[in-house]
């Protein structure tokens, strides 16, 4: 009798041990008797934005806005006016830069190349029973240079918001054209002109080593003078969709 339960007992032991397997609640033994899934490698894991260099491109809209200036003296008579004129359009955008992570703040610095075709136009138009006479000014963006500094917030490891503070430097070509029922002249001429953009945007990380961008600047620039009686004053609000690869 005494065998036949110390046997019991030793296989009822025995049971336990093997049914209960090797986990508990801790990870070690499973008090269920079932042995934890573990996650696939690569599923449902972090993609975090990556600090170091970084390369990318973006598509924008712009919409410029050219404060006109002429002033004009012919036979001693001053002549002045300032017509806003408005242009919009498409642009893209490449872009390299590098981002250093310290704990929640960010800071990155970055160059860029621009290239757009956006132009506008204003026209001035007088007809009378002995002259009929037009005057006309046409402003083309074309191409831009620049370089930023970026200072960030990091909301998690995978998104970020930050701030652009940078300079940029734009070609203008200007057409200035009069025509009236006896003669017409028309001169073109090509100037750079240099701007500071300031913005706001944010950045999430959408795989590993990709991110996407969202992004508003407006860029001041100073005053180009066209002729020695016109110049022009641009100022252009721009948003910015960018994808950007990070190197590991």
């Amino acid at each position: 009798m005494k065998g036949i339960v110390l046997s019991t007992a030793s296989l009822l032991l025995v049971t336990t041990v093997c049914f209960a397997g090797p986990y508990n609640y801790k990870g070690e033994v499973n008090y269920k008797s079932e042995v934890p899934i573990e996650p696939v490698s690569g599923c449902c894991t972090d993609k975090p934005l990556l600090p170091g260099f970084y390369i990318g491109g973006g598509v924008g809209y712009d919409v410029y806005k050219f404060r006109q200036n002429t002033v004009d003296s012919f036979d001693g008579i001053s002549t002045s006016f300032n017509p806003p004129i408005n242009a919009k359009g498409w642009n893209g955008t490449l872009f390299l830069g590098y981002g250093v992570n310290l704990q929640w703040f960010y800071l990155g610095a970055e160059i860029s190349g621009n290239d757009t075709n956006v132009d506008g136009n204003y026209t001035l138009e007088e007809t009378s029973a002995l002259l009929s006479a037009s005057y006309g000014v046409k402003v083309k963006t074309r191409y831009s240079y620049g370089a930023g500094l970026l200072p960030g917030v990091r909301v998690n490891d995978n998104t970020l918001f930050y701030g652009r503070i940078g300079y940029l430097r734009t070609s203008f070509r200007a057409t200035e054209s009069a025509n009236a029922s006896i003669f017409g002249v028309s001169t073109t001429t090509t100037q750079w002109g240099n701007g500071f953009d300031y913005g706001l945007g944010i950045e999430t990380s959408v795989a590993q080593n990709i991110s996407i961008r969202g992004e508003y600047t407006y860029t001041s620039y100073s005053t180009i003078r066209l002729n020695t009686v016109t110049s022009v004053t641009p100022g252009n609000n721009e948003v910015v969709l960018s994808l950007i690869y990070h190197w590991a």
